[in-house]
């Protein structure tokens, strides 16, 4: 089965409670504030923001939105990691969910732009809601391409750049070989070979930029890859554990249950429900 791009698209005008947890979770998310405001904390950093604004968060970083205005009208998309980086043309586009450097502006203020920024993500909603069989082949890649691209043309910061820290894009490179090699054995001085510098150096990096170890993070990409298997696919459970980059069944089991809270054969009845 294809990995969908798209995994929830929602309009809403509610404002939200004052209930809502700091949480992460392995899914890029787009919102495009079209009324009011937000305050929120992104990573350890604080943002607020009014109308029109498009605020951009990566996969893993911890957020949470402390306050809305009383009229929030907003779009909110989430989108699959791995299949945004075949899916969004050219593969660039997609830095503006995955490379977030000291310093990036979560939110950005798309008032001069905002008239083709409304017109698209409009049609990017209307594709996403549309029955399967009138959708159209690679419509929302298309259209999700189309808005990143205005969304560069307006703001080129936002993407990645050689201005860029090389100790960031160092970081930025590895996150990459672990997203896209799970079932692989990557360890600390494997990558720290390949990018020419020191374990103690790429360790240290890595947690200063991403907060999370190199050995945490894989094991986040791994089992929030094998979430995604076992509520899309019907591999058995096995299978999934090795693509993940699990050898051992009771490895697998434990790791899953002690992030997940539930065992993966739970999680995968409790999701196909």
């Amino acid at each position: 089965m294809s990995q969908k791009l798209i995994n929830d698209f929602y309009f809403s005008y509610q404002p939200l409670g004052s209930s809502h947890n700091k949480h992460k979770h392995n899914v890029y998310q787009m919102i495009y504030i079209v009324e009011g405001s937000m305050s929120c904390e992104i990573a350890g950093n604080r943002i607020d923001c009014s109308a029109p604004s498009v605020v951009f968060i990566g996969n893993y970083e911890p957020h949470i939105i402390s306050k809305t205005s009383e009229r929030y009208v907003r779009y909110v998309l989430t989108m699959d990691p791995y299949a945004a980086g075949s899916a969004i043309k050219p593969a660039l586009l997609a830095s503006v969910f995955s490379f977030h450097p000291s310093g990036f502006a979560y939110a950005l203020d798309v008032t001069e732009i905002d008239k083709e920024i409304r017109v698209l993500v409009e049609e990017l909603y209307r594709e996403y809601t549309l029955p399967m069989h009138k959708k159209l082949p690679e419509g929302e890649e298309l259209l999700l391409s189309a808005l990143l691209y205005r969304i560069r043309q307006f703001s080129p910061s936002h993407f990645t750049s050689k201005n860029f820290g090389s100790a960031e894009m160092t970081v930025a490179s590895v996150r990459m070989e672990l997203e896209n090699n799970l079932a692989q054995k990557l360890d600390l001085d494997m990558l720290a070979s390949t990018h020419h510098i020191s374990r103690y150096y790429l360790a240290h990096i890595f947690r200063e930029v991403t907060g999370y170890s190199l050995k945490e993070y894989l094991m986040l990409c791994r089992i929030s890859y094998a979430c995604q298997q076992l509520a899309e696919c019907d591999k058995a459970v096995g299978e999934i554990a090795e693509a993940s980059g699990f050898h051992d069944m009771s490895n697998f089991s434990r790791s899953f249950k002690e992030i997940i809270g539930i065992s993966p054969s739970e999680f995968r009845k409790r999701t196909r429900g």
